[in-house]
């Protein structure tokens, strides 16, 4: 029974492997999307996570404004204290909000909308391999895969085509807690295969 299971897990993880190459070859075969281009512009140089130019935990609040106008991004709300926070919008994605302490940026989200097709393998093209999800089988709630300093909320795991609806840039030291390890391309059922002790598994949502 053992040996089963260790052949069953190795097997299981290789084919999980391969969708994730499969993912990084389905990012390059696209052209660039212009919702991602505050990943590199302003960014070279700097320490992921970085958004237009501004890393949670070290840029102020006075530089990320400059970035930002730099950037042409507009800037619609403009608050700085404890719980401040700067909101704005552009063509290139629906609307974002920077947390700040009232010197330093603490928090970027990013919302996208569905117009702008941005997919989960196209971060996993700029980011590499994820470090783990916190994978709701709640079919109102989407999955969350981690990267360092990141975020990324989708509609599922399924496969790289999966649509990005937000994405949470923190201080990487920080830390994101991780419920399921990366195993891939899956649907929720094989995940708590593969771990299942974890919460989610024991959720009744579970297909």
């Amino acid at each position: 029974m053992f040996r089963f299971l260790f052949r069953l897990t190795f097997t299981l993880v290789a084919v999980f492997a391969g969708f994730n190459a499969a993912a990084r070859a389905f990012g390059r075969l696209q052209p660039p999307n212009p919702a991602l281009a505050g990943f590199t512009e302003g960014c070279e140089g700097k320490p992921p996570p970085c958004w237009y130019g501004i890393v949670p935990g070290k840029t102020s609040v006075e530089a990320a404004q400059r970035l930002l106008e730099r950037a042409q991004v507009r800037i619609k709300e403009f608050r700085v204290n404890l719980t401040g926070a700067i909101r704005g919008e552009a063509a290139r994605f629906c609307a974002f909000e920077l947390g700040n302490d009232g010197q330093v940026i603490t928090l970027i989200q990013v919302r996208y909308c569905p117009e702008h097709e941005v997919s989960l393998g196209q971060f996993m093209l700029a980011w590499g391999t994820p470090l783990g999800t916190r994978y709701s089988v709640e079919p109102i709630r989407p999955a969350q895969v981690i990267f360092r300093g990141t975020t990324v909320s989708v509609s599922g795991l399924r496969s790289p085509y999966e649509r990005v609806q937000r994405l949470v840039l923190f201080q990487a030291e920080a830390g994101m807690p991780i419920v399921n390890h990366w195993f891939g391309f899956a649907p929720p059922w094989r995940y708590c295969q593969l771990e299942p002790n974890v919460p989610p598994c024991s959720s009744p949502f579970l297909p």
